[in-house]
């Protein structure tokens, strides 16, 4: 990873994550300092969404339980339509945004997530605080792989 590697929200506006694994640990609790990374990327202007495979409700009930609600502007998961890792879930958030496919990246902790992110033209960043480990991302090529999502502000212009 270079730390040359900088993409302002004129090249990069919308940021979707997955939830278990990306910003959150199995038990639905918070990665540690996930919400002090989130905080400056929604004020910065980032349009941040979810993409996950859980259910609407739990989802809901996490983002509130984590107090994090009000940063996401799109929450997308499969019982809405299209599970991971058809691309048209990844196509519904970018609707439902306002964004196009060369403005957002996808974070997620599975070759799953990269793998959609790619079929739907969108740029993807592996994450190693899930399932993943860097060598298993290397069939699908992410664009970065971070230790946790918490190194976006080393790359993202805020």
């Amino acid at each position: 990873m270079s730390e040359q590697f900088n993409l302002t929200l004129e090249q990069t506006s919308l940021l979707i994550f997955d939830w278990d694994g990306t910003l959150a640990k199995c038990d639905g609790n918070l990665i540690n300092d996930v919400k002090e990374t989130l905080q400056p990327l929604h004020a910065g202007g980032f349009i941040l969404a979810i993409a996950t495979s859980m259910s609407s409700q739990r989802l809901m009930e996490l983002l509130k339980e984590n107090d994090v609600r009000e940063l996401f502007s799109h929450e997308q998961t499969s019982e809405m339509g299209f599970a991971k890792p058809d691309p048209k879930m990844l196509d519904a958030v970018l609707l439902s945004t306002g964004t196009e496919a060369d403005k957002a990246i996808m974070i997620g902790d599975s070759s799953f997530d990269i793998q959609m992110a790619t079929d739907a033209r969108i740029k993807a960043f592996g994450v190693l605080t899930g399932c993943n480990t860097a060598e298993q991302f290397a069939s699908v090529q992410p664009l970065l792989i971070l230790e946790s999502i918490n190194d976006l502000l080393n790359y993202l212009s805020v």
